[in-house]
């Protein structure tokens, strides 16, 4: 878990980074008493005789130029001890080696007020002002950048350490100095002036371990820097890594509901043809009914008139023809009976087939909705492998972190200032 800081909202998931804040404590060890100048030393005059306190306004306004390093004060104002491995002189660095001076960002107010709850010494107070000094470390400042195509992410991250005591030999734990970002546009190029330097360990002043961890901190960010993305394998769906999860999940929500409701209507489509030629049949086959129930009427009606007309004949000496017609209108009116119990039976199979095909329809629905239920939950992890062209190092030197100096309980404390 190597970690960046970014401003904005988090996304899903921070594979890529862990954001964090450098609030490290330092306390030194006893402070060394250095000698005070005597109390009546001359001060030296501010002006030469004959000349005006204040140069004419026409003369071009100078910015004051640093003293030199001969002149500096032995220890900053307004305090008379200094912490261990600090002193007033600022350390020669060679010009191969980038220098950055890193401003405060926290106030003596709430960094003291931090070291309270942390060290739970609420009523400690520091001993006069409190002073920024500065503490060297390895800072290193990287911009990672990430693209893909198939994704549509196009992003980058930056990631911030800065490492204390670097040493001339091992590995170094990243993940353990991890800071949050820098503005590169506020970071100095010369020091507060009449404050103190920390002395800056061996592995900082060597160019060759330095060229060492330039590499090492490359090759860890591509290892390790990895963007990671929600993806729906299904319906193809990706996150941005600047959008929040809940977003993520409505689009593949509308995408789920714009498949199932296609699906849905095919498979309307499909039932609707089956079952309105099942109609058609049964329509067909009531109509065909109707008619057989009219034909039995008549043949009913045409059998009561014969069997009438055959006892008429009987007696008048035409029995041959008249049976022979009775036998046929009966045989008639049978099969238009059978034919219309042949027809209800048709027509109730065509309604049990009906009833079928509409409760079949109904489960293919709801196995349809389920389907895309289960596949709008599925949520799978896209991850994205910066290229080494797309590490960039942004900052890589020494950089001079801000601390808070005070004395408590006689106690020489630094407090981090960023």
């Amino acid at each position: 878990g190597h970690g960046a800081g970014q401003a904005g909202q988090p996304t899903w998931q921070q594979h890529a980074g862990i954001q964090s804040q450098y609030t490290g404590q330092v306390t030194h060890g006893l402070p060394q008493t250095l000698p005070n100048l005597p109390a009546n030393a001359p001060l030296p005059p501010t002006t030469l005789p004959g000349m005006p306190a204040q140069p004419p306004s026409y003369l071009p306004q100078t910015a004051p130029q640093p003293m030199p390093s001969a002149l500096q004060p032995a220890q900053p104002q307004g305090l008379s001890n200094a912490p261990q491995g600090f002193n007033a002189v600022q350390p020669a660095i060679t010009a191969s080696i980038a220098q950055y001076f890193i401003p405060p960002r926290i106030t003596s107010q709430d960094a003291f007020a931090t070291w309270q709850q942390n060290s739970r010494m609420m009523n400690s107070q520091p001993s006069g002002q409190m002073q920024i000094v500065y503490e060297p470390m390895l800072l290193v400042q990287a911009v990672v950048r990430y693209q893909d195509r198939k994704a549509g992410v196009y992003s980058a991250r930056v990631f911030a350490y800065a490492v204390p005591d670097v040493r001339m030999a091992g590995l170094v734990q990243w993940e353990d100095h991890v800071i949050e970002p820098i503005n590169a546009r506020d970071i100095a190029s010369t020091p507060i002036p009449n404050t103190l330097f920390g002395d800056i360990p061996a592995g900082l002043m060597d160019r060759s371990r330095l060229s060492g961890l330039r590499t090492e901190i490359t090759d860890m960010l591509y290892n390790t820097a990895l963007l990671v993305v929600p993806f729906n394998p299904d319906l193809k769906v990706y996150g941005s890594p600047d959008m929040p999860f809940s977003e993520f999940q409505a689009q593949v929500q509308v995408s789920a509901r714009e498949s199932r409701e296609a699906e849905m209507d095919k498979l309307a489509a499909q039932y609707a043809q089956i079952i309105e030629k099942l109609e058609a049949n049964l329509i067909k086959e009531e109509r065909r009914l109707d008619a057989n129930q009219k034909e039995l009427r008549d043949r009913q009606r045409e059998e009561l008139f014969t069997t009438g007309e055959a006892l008429l004949s009987l007696w008048k000496g035409r029995t041959n023809y008249t049976l022979s017609r009775m036998s046929r209108a009966t045989r008639y009116r049978r099969q238009t009976t059978a034919d219309i119990g042949g027809g209800r039976d048709t027509i109730s199979e065509i309604e049990r087939e009906i009833g079928e095909k509409e409760q079949e329809f109904e489960m293919k629905l709801q196995q349809v909705h389920d389907k895309w239920v289960r596949i709008a939950q599925n949520t799978q992890e896209h991850v994205i492998n910066p290229l080494k062209k797309d590490i960039q190092l942004e900052l890589f030197g020494v950089g001079w972190m801000p601390l808070w100096y005070t004395l408590i309980n006689g106690q020489p404390v630094t407090i981090s200032a960023i």
